[in-house]
């Protein structure tokens, strides 16, 4: 945890199930690896954790932070999720589906978190994507970041007049 960071909600969540006996349906391509489906506003990860086991998270925006315990008492909240899930094969999502349903002590939430970003130690380092932004380990997004704040970077860096910038101390 670093000191003074603050934390920012990002308005998604990521609810998931660990299924048994999904991976003889699983596309071939996501089979002992992962893979994202995106859809209209929300996505839906699967991963293979072998054993025959899957491991399915379906995110979504939402407007605050949620617990395992709000998930379990709003009907209307499980009724928006099992609607975004539609939009993906049912043979994937409907194990999700059902374990909302049936209010399941395995489903989980995650809340999306960012922070503010970390300060250079020395001079000019500069840090991308998880060594600068609080990420969910799922789906290589701190990977995903790193490449989107890679390409900002250089954006800024071509901006810059590198004659002027030869007399300018604050660049090194």
């Amino acid at each position: 945890q670093l000191t003074g960071a603050r934390r920012h909600f990002l308005n998604t969540i990521i609810i998931g199930f660990t299924v048994d006996g999904l991976a003889p349906v699983v596309p071939e391509e996501l089979r002992h690896q992962h893979g994202l489906l995106v859809g209209a506003g929300s996505t839906c990860f699967v991963a293979d954790e072998n054993n025959n086991r899957e491991l399915v998270s379906l995110s979504l925006m939402n407007e605050h932070e949620i617990t395992r315990a709000e998930l379990a008492s709003d009907a209307r909240l499980r009724a928006r999720i099992v609607a975004a899930s539609e939009q993906f094969p049912a043979v994937l999502t409907a194990p999700l589906r059902k374990a909302l349903e049936v209010n399941d002590p395995g489903v989980f939430v995650v809340n999306c978190m960012d922070r503010d970003p970390q300060a250079p130690l020395h001079g000019c380092v500069v840090f991308i994507g998880d060594a600068s932004h609080a990420v969910s380990p799922f789906g290589g997004s701190g990977a995903n970041m790193a490449i989107m704040d890679g390409v900002e970077l250089a954006e800024a860096l071509s901006r810059i007049d590198m004659a002027a910038a030869a007399d300018d101390t604050t660049l090194r």
